[in-house]
């Protein structure tokens, strides 16, 4: 970890409404080793529920130099636990948005240090809890990200992850400052159709890919599957493997359980082609990110709207209807 000490940064995080102050938020950065150039991308990788950053420091410093990329992955708001006594567990809405500032800053600094990268190229993967995260960013960053992959990522604020989770904490008392709104499940819902058709006007060629095992007890198989036939439905075209015992290799994928297996070796085993800059599949889109735009994106809930502003530093807020 000390060598490492010199690659970690701080920003500060987007506000929490149960927080009072959040604490700043830590980013392990990796550039390649020769150096970025025009064709450098950004990759950000994001752990699971209960995780934190450093899980992701071998894979970091991996992948920068065989995808070509800067490589991030961020301690989002309650990795760990941090920050989490007596509150609900937030589930990849300001987790998401902590991200996003990531990018943000990487984006900043490498422009201020005069060095190039190419932001046709932005990539994020999660497993679990950063599954849905990396569901949710191409929500909220929807003009930004070429490749989307989730292993095994939950499906939302659902009624199993809001209250029968011990580390939920959230409420289906309408008087409880904890409660559960429409509002909060909405926004959190990777496949809601109203919310995917917009994304895909802004950004048809996104790519998704769902690793997901159907044996899983912790984030539902059926959930992912419902998700996944949205997409569909609105235009993408993901690519997903339903783990069954046949898929297990040992090395990758070594269980049909929630964890699957090694997140590192899964995403090279099922993303290589994509990510890689010279791949098969390579993913790269068109037209200027939300980041470049300055625009601001919203979406319709129950009781008001979501609105996610990018003309500076990323936020989002609500607005009652």
């Amino acid at each position: 970890m000390a060598d490492r000490e010199k690659y970690i940064s701080e920003f500060t995080g987007q506000d929490y409404q149960f927080l009072e102050k959040r604490r700043p938020v830590p980013m392990y950065v990796r550039e390649p080793a020769a150096g970025c150039n025009e064709h450098t991308g950004i990759m950000l990788l994001v752990h699971y529920w209960t995780g934190t950053f450093d899980m992701l420091f071998e894979a970091c410093d991996d992948f920068c130099d065989r995808y070509n990329v800067v490589a991030v992955t961020v301690d989002y708001l309650q990795s760990g636990h941090d920050d989490q006594d007596g509150i609900p567990y937030d589930l990849a809405l300001i987790q998401t948005v902590d991200c996003l500032r990531a990018i943000y800053h990487v984006q900043n600094r490498l422009r201020a240090e005069g060095k190039p990268f190419d932001a046709r190229r932005i990539y994020v993967a999660g497993q679990s809890g950063g599954g849905i995260i990396a569901l949710m960013c191409a929500k909220l960053a929807p003009c930004t990200f070429s490749c989307v992959f989730d292993l095994c990522g939950c499906a939302g604020l659902t009624d199993h992850h809001a209250f029968d989770m011990k580390e939920g904490g959230w409420s289906r008392d309408p008087s409880s400052p904890f409660y559960r709104t429409p509002a909060h499940q909405e926004i959190r819902d990777p496949g809601n159709l109203d919310h995917l058709r917009k994304q895909f006007e802004m950004n048809p060629k996104e790519k998704y890919i769902i690793v997901h095992s159907l044996d899983d007890g912790t984030c539902s198989v059926f959930d992912k599957i419902a998700i996944f036939r949205n997409m569909v439905e609105v235009g993408y075209r993901p690519s997903a493997v339903f783990v069954t015992p046949q898929d297990v290799d040992g090395t990758a994928v070594t269980t049909t359980d929630h964890p699957v297996g090694n997140p590192h070796q899964i995403y090279i085993k099922y993303g290589d082609e994509y990510f890689r800059q010279d791949g098969k599949f390579a993913c790269r889109r068109d037209g200027e990110t939300d980041f470049e735009l300055r625009h601001q994106i919203s979406y319709d809930v129950t009781g008001g709207v979501w609105t996610m502003d990018y003309s500076g530093l990323p936020t989002i807020a609500f607005r009652k209807a």
